[in-house]
């Protein structure tokens, strides 16, 4: 009987960076819960940076694995599916009092129940996405069907840290982010296509993708001009989305 199953020595590195991944999601939701909602919001953003990261990693080394696969899969669930909730949760009831705390108009415990619902379907959505995805991905290559959880875990936070840093996270701002929850939940499990980011051939795809490259692993570790990533990624998302649609309904 073995011990410990042989694991390649390549396949670490780009294992090692999920399970940090996955370590700063569990740090954010402990900061939700401690009252630092920024720090919570800047750590589900760190992870969508280390999302990309593992998996350039595990491409370079040529150590893509099954099991790399499944890690990616629960981190994720972890870090763009529970931990934004988690935040919404957490901060929803403190900076939107007059629509998701106590003094909510509707009732408290009404609000709750509301809240308590969105931030839990947000989580279930998520699973069941990343469940999806690993086994239909092989058989759509070149799109994406649904909202890529990553990408409902970077909205959610870019949109939170950009309204900080430009002190537009007012309380009517705030109200929206549980139904910010709920409508990224329904896009995760949806099957609109949304085209894969894949090396540009022309010099204008270049150009843009060296900007959300800038954006992801620059302006997100010194957090400033947090506007930069989420136009980027609003932009990808809606145009994404508008050009998925128009080839399918093209190809019939």
């Amino acid at each position: 009987m073995k011990l410990f199953d042989s694991f390649p020595l390549k396949a670490v590195p780009p294992n090692l960076i999920t399970c940090i991944g996955m370590t700063f999601a569990f740090l954010s939701i402990a900061s939700s819960f401690s009252g630092k909602v920024d720090r919570a919001a800047w750590l589900v953003a760190l992870c969508v940076l280390i999302d990309k990261l593992d998996g350039t990693v595990a491409r370079r080394l040529d150590a893509t694995s099954e099991f790399g696969i499944q890690m990616d899969s629960f981190s994720d669930l972890v870090a763009f599916g529970l931990a934004p909730a988690a935040l919404i949760w957490a901060a929803a009831p403190v900076l939107a009092p007059e629509v998701w705390g106590y003094r909510a108009a509707f009732g408290p415990i009404a609000a709750s129940g509301v809240l308590a619902a969105l931030c839990i379907l947000h989580g279930l959505f998520t699973a069941l996405r990343l469940a999806k995805f690993n086994v239909t991905a092989a058989e759509h290559p070149r799109v994406f069907h649904g909202l890529p959880s990553t990408l409902s875990g970077a909205l959610i936070s870019m949109i939170f840290l950009a309204a900080r840093e430009q002190a537009m996270l007012t309380p009517q701002v705030m109200a929206v982010f549980p139904a910010l929850l709920g409508i990224n939940a329904l896009l995760m499990v949806s099957n609109l296509p949304l085209p894969k980011l894949r090396r540009a051939s022309s010099q204008l795809g270049f150009v843009c993708q060296v900007v959300l490259g800038a954006a992801i692993f620059i302006v997100i570790p010194l957090q400033v001009f947090f506007w930069l990533p989420l136009a980027v990624l609003v932009g990808y998302i809606g145009v994404g989305f508008i050009i998925g649609v128009r080839a399918e309904v093209a190809a019939g």
